[in-house]
């Protein structure tokens, strides 16, 4: 079993129709991505905060940018991956 600390935060992505795309934003981090139905622009979008996670916090800056983007987030331990949006 693997047990990894993660950094769970709360947002609520705003979706925009345009033609036969969607995108989904996330304001606080001024991150976007899209996708053909709204359920996988979201996905996407998740994936890519999951990425920008990554870096930041390799970077050891993750919970400054959190906190300056007025996001509440909390540290968990958990068995692999987990996302909360």
């Amino acid at each position: 079993m693997r047990i990894t600390e993660e950094i769970e935060f709360f947002f609520q992505p705003r979706l925009e129709q345009d033609g036969d795309l969607w995108s989904a934003f996330c304001d606080e981090l001024r991150m976007a991505s899209c996708g053909t139905t709204d359920e996988e622009a979201i996905l996407n979008l998740l994936r890519t905060l999951q990425a920008l996670g990554r870096a930041l916090r390799k970077r050891g800056i993750l919970e400054k940018t959190l906190t300056d983007a007025g996001l509440e987030w909390r540290e968990i331990e958990t068995e692999g991956l987990r996302v909360v949006a």
